[in-house]
């Protein structure tokens, strides 16, 4: 640099003084007696410039200097360079570029790129060069340089972020943040943390719950009275006379209807006397009973009675079913009403079912606009009430013929009654599952698949129970959306499962 300096710009050196502010010991070097070899040789190519030296004083008019001193590097090959070869090509099926990168250490990358978009030969090749130049460049824009990371340490670096001695588990995005700030980089990181993060058994475990239903809303509509019937069973209640504890409850899906019993004991003998006595002797053989998984009802002798009187039995999936929703209505309705009637006697609850059902069937139901006895008998019952205070129906009592015949015209106008009671209750189910279905997200799992199922909440863990429990494997799947399940070793999981209380499993 200076020889090209000595004779571009001699004749400015020769006509003007020269001032060296340096704090190296310069001038003593240069006026050395015993100087040989190449600092001999500057000394008498300098003797013939007015050159002054004086010691550096002011920092500021140093600055530049010292750093151009400072950074200018070494001749010696840098083991950080990288070198890119690129070329590209372009033809009417398309264009493509590719691209081979080579560190000063000898490593050898090789990418290859397909153009989304029109491009000549040499637009080709450029957008290979800009591509070469973003993979090999360890600089961010949150953070000055970052370490470009190999693929083997990809693992290690997410798993001690995500459940190390200063992780807490936090989700795909902050996961790839956190790495990142730490001064980690790689090209597919945030797609790495988030199926890092998914396949983390303890956060799969500790998920949150499900809010948003899995499938649409199925609803039930019997065609006729009394054909389709939903039976459960309550309890264990205080005991009562009798030693009653459990009540086994039955609701028609036309009417309303709500038939119930105490029972001492939920026996396969018990079920099938109530459904004897109450609903055929009453009403007839129905088309339909609609029952959850519980031993009781699919015990051997339950289902070949209901199959040699011609009924067919429908089970629904366990843990709050959709198809059963009549049932568990009921079993509120029920349970509401004896709350609300006793205080400390608590055993009493069998004195006062009878009153509890009499007010349920003689309120109109919200879906059909009537009352149960009403759609169940063609009139409206008479309620104590209007015998204490005087109504029209107790004021002018009827007798005889004309009884018979105001009753007869109830019955003539009774399936008018019962048609618009359908129609109303069906509009109202129409628009429950339509304000249902908005908030679906669709949940499917094919066979062979592992999934966690809802945990039943351990009393001894507390509050730190995990949400879900598992792995299991899905055995089997039916058309409402249950599943039959199987451990991890063979062995099958009792009754169906709704997807409402299962998740996917990743491992």
């Amino acid at each position: 640099m200076y020889h090209q300096s000595k004779h571009s710009l001699r004749h400015y050196f020769l006509a003007h003084s020269i001032v060296v502010r340096t704090d190296q010991p310069i001038k003593q070097l240069l006026a050395r007696p015993d100087m040989t070899g190449r600092m001999l040789k500057w000394s008498l190519e300098l003797s013939e410039f007015e050159i002054f030296f004086e010691s550096r004083k002011a920092l500021k008019a140093q600055v530049l200097a010292d750093f151009i001193a400072e950074m200018t590097t070494s001749s010696t090959p840098d083991k950080n360079k990288w070198t890119i070869f690129v070329d590209g090509s372009s033809n009417p099926q398309g264009s493509g570029a590719g691209i081979i990168l080579e560190s000063g250490e000898g490593v050898l990358i090789e990418v290859s790129l397909e153009l989304a978009f029109p491009t000549t030969n040499n637009q080709a090749e450029y957008e290979a060069f800009l591509a070469g130049l973003r993979c090999i460049n360890r600089r961010g824009f949150s953070i000055p340089l970052l370490k470009c990371v190999e693929e083997s340490e990809v693992a290690s670096i997410l798993g001690e972020i995500h459940e190390g001695i200063n992780g807490q588990h936090i989700g795909g995005r902050s996961l790839a943040r956190k790495a990142l700030r730490a001064g980690f980089y790689w090209p597919t990181m945030q797609t790495d943390a988030k199926e890092h993060v998914k396949k983390c058994d303890k956060c799969q475990r500790h998920g949150d719950m499900h809010l948003a239903p899995p499938n649409k809303l199925k609803t039930l509509s019997s065609p006729w009275p009394f054909s389709w019937w939903g039976m459960d069973l309550l309890g264990p209640f205080p005991t009562a006379a009798g030693q009653n504890k459990y009540l086994i409850v039955a609701v028609d899906y036309f009417t309303k209807w709500i038939e119930a019993e105490p029972l001492a004991n939920i026996t396969t003998f018990n079920v099938l006397r109530f459904f004897k006595r109450n609903i055929l002797a009453r009403f007839g053989i129905p088309q339909v009973v609609v029952t959850d998984n519980g031993t009781q009802f699919t015990d051997k002798k339950v289902r070949e009675f209901m199959a040699k009187i011609g009924t067919t039995q429908h089970f629904t999936s366990v843990e709050h079913p959709q198809t059963n929703g009549q049932a568990e209505a009921a079993n509120r309705v029920i349970l509401r009403g004896l709350k609300r009637r006793l205080d400390e006697t608590k055993g009493k609850w069998t004195e006062e079912l009878h009153s509890v059902l009499w007010s349920y069937r003689t309120t109109p139901h919200s879906t059909t606009g009537e009352t149960p006895f009403r759609l169940t008998y063609g009139t409206e019952a008479v309620i104590p009430v209007e015998t204490g205070a005087s109504s029209f129906r107790t004021e002018v009592p009827l007798e005889g013929e004309d009884n018979h015949e105001m009753l007869r015209e109830e019955l003539d106008l009774l399936e008018e009654l019962r048609d618009g009671a359908a129609l109303r209750e069906a509009t109202l189910k129409q628009k429950i599952a339509k304000r249902h279905d908005k908030k679906v997200i669709k949940r499917e799992f094919d066979v062979g698949t592992l999934v966690l199922r809802r945990n039943q909440k351990d009393s001894r863990e507390g509050k730190l129970a995990a949400n879900w429990e598992g792995p299991y494997r899905v055995r089997a799947k039916t058309e409402n959306g249950a599943y039959y399940l199987e451990d991890l070793y063979g062995k099958e999981i009792p009754r169906p499962w709704n997807a409402e209380k299962l998740k996917q499993y990743y491992s």
